[in-house]
């Protein structure tokens, strides 16, 4: 579809049954309008009035709520904007910049500005500055940093070098904190070992 637009200026509607399709990215976009202009490679997808959404096909069928996107012919890639957050499996992912980028075959860019929060039900915990890699398998991979208070209120920052998802398909954590520091997980009581999270359980496991 989107390839056999012309190079002149045009606006066109979809909607949730006529999603635009880009082939080459696997991907399909509902969002309410369109438009491109004459002897450029861009084109614009907006919503004025609700918010729109950009479907990753695949084995996971990701879902992006979003409202606006701009599809680079000359680079096949899309730029996703105006993103609250977006569930995998059942954490939520917040970019900072409200946006990402979705590259040829579907893969998202790697994310390294945002925030997730571990279990969209309890929220026990949110971990930041990430590194992650959500694959066209479902799965997601990367690091990121935690706070963890201590009985005493003190702060330890915990960079989790291993989040992924398990194989009940929750996300966790893992971190070996012995290769930095002992932490305090108790009144007289320091650690050194593998530290989890996972979304459902308050605290480290």
């Amino acid at each position: 579809f989107l390839y056999s637009l012309p190079y002149n200026t045009g606006y066109f509607s979809t909607n949730a049954s006529y999603p635009a399709h880009i082939k080459s990215l696997n991907t399909h976009i509902n969002i309410c309008q369109g438009e491109w202009s004459d002897g450029s490679p861009i084109i614009n997808f907006y919503s004025k009035n609700k918010r729109g959404r950009v479907i990753l096909d695949g084995e996971c069928m990701l879902t992006i709520p979003c409202q606006s996107a701009v599809y680079d012919m000359s680079g096949d890639s899309l730029r996703v904007e105006g993103i609250d957050s977006l569930t995998f499996a059942d954490a939520y992912i917040i970019p900072s910049s409200s946006h990402i980028a979705i590259l040829t075959g579907g893969d998202i860019a790697p994310l390294d500005d945002a925030i997730i929060i571990l279990d969209t039900s309890s929220m026990y915990h949110r971990l930041y500055d990430p590194h992650i890699e959500i694959l066209p398998s479902c799965e997601i991979k990367g690091s990121a940093t935690y706070d963890y208070t201590d009985p005493d209120g003190i702060t330890y920052p915990m960079h989790f070098t291993d989040i992924s998802t398990d194989a009940s398909g929750h996300l966790v954590a893992a971190a070996d904190t012995y290769m930095e520091r002992d932490y305090e997980l108790g009144a007289y009581f320091r650690f050194r070992g593998q530290s989890t999270l996972k979304g459902n359980v308050k605290g480290l496991g």
